[in-house]
């Protein structure tokens, strides 16, 4: 099945040639982007340790949100970082 440049593949999507060969550079950029802001809230990060599960998780939305291949597997990988992120949210 093949819809807008994107093709499924044995239940994982797949980005088609033309699209997947500007998944690489924009991969690299969307998790550069993520760790510059991190690296410029850096002392916020020292200070309340309670947002490290959340700056893991944009990170990790980075990759996989560029990222070649989105597997169903992949979205697991989302899980602990969201039940670490949840906690936080609900007492603010």
């Amino acid at each position: 099945m093949r819809l807008c440049g994107v093709v499924l593949v044995a239940a994982a999507w797949m980005l088609a040639r033309p699209v997947a060969a500007a998944s690489g550079p924009l991969t690299l950029l969307a998790v550069s982007a993520v760790y510059t802001l991190l690296w410029r809230r850096r002392e916020r990060l020292r200070e309340d340790p309670a947002l490290v599960p959340a700056a893991a998780l944009a990170v990790l939305l980075a990759t996989l949100a560029c990222g070649k291949v989105l597997s169903p597997q992949y979205l697991l990988w989302l899980l602990p970082g969201v039940a670490l992120a949840l906690p936080r949210s609900r007492h603010s």
